[in-house]
């Protein structure tokens, strides 16, 4: 997204890390509080469900911080979607290939 709007994350780390950290802060409130990093291993389906519901949670919460005067930038339309869906694949892509990771390594 930063490359996108002419910006290059290597030559303005700062810019980069700060759009990311509303949404690294808003991801750690939520999944410690949705049970996500407990140490009892749930279902697949239900580990995929529990990140799904816990992202787009911790995303609105990313754009609330990320909206509020302590962050510069704002969250012009379509960026809550963007955001929303890009890591919503990644982090269940994520979850995905660990978990069959997990089932062929039994």
């Amino acid at each position: 997204g930063n490359v996108e709007h002419g910006g290059s994350p290597l030559a303005e780390p700062l810019a980069a890390l700060e759009t990311a950290v509303p949404f690294v802060i808003g991801w750690l409130t939520v999944a410690l509080l949705a049970g996500v990093y407990t140490r009892g291993r749930p279902a697949e389906r239900d580990a995929l469900r529990l990140t799904a519901v816990a992202w787009i949670a911790a995303a609105n919460v990313g754009l609330m911080i990320r909206g509020s005067p302590l962050f510069d930038g704002g969250t012009t339309w379509p960026f809550p979607i963007v955001i929303t869906g890009t890591v919503l694949v990644a982090l269940l892509g994520w979850r995905l290939g660990y978990a069959l990771y997990l089932s062929r390594s039994r």
